[in-house]
């Protein structure tokens, strides 16, 4: 059941980002991808995690990163399977750009 719901919620996350820019990257705000780190950095020290867990929460925390570009990718790829080809280049446009500001691809 947590295993539907971190998908489910990795797949909404998802489904946001691509539609809608977060600004999480610094895309539009300069300041937003320092303060996103500064926001994580904070929680850990809040937490006063040891050093082991402080380990375990960045392995954690990596491997969801990759399971989020796997997810995206996997979105992309779907929604590609429904457009016509001008709808695909314009799609594939628009996502290419977000990736390139985003450092995602």
């Amino acid at each position: 059941m947590i295993k539907k719901i971190t998908i489910l919620t990795l797949l909404l996350a998802s489904t946001n980002f691509i539609d809608a820019h977060c600004g999480g990257c610094g895309v539009g705000d300069t300041n937003a991808q320092e303060k996103n780190k500064k926001q994580h950095h904070k929680q850990i020290e809040e937490l006063n995690l040891s050093s082991d867990q402080k380990e375990k929460h960045e392995a954690i925390t990596k491997k969801y990163k990759n399971e989020m570009k796997l997810l995206e990718e996997k979105y992309r790829l779907e929604i590609n399977s429904i457009l016509n080809n001008d709808q695909r280049e314009i799609y594939n446009k628009q996502t290419n750009k977000k990736s390139e500001l985003c450092n995602l691809k």
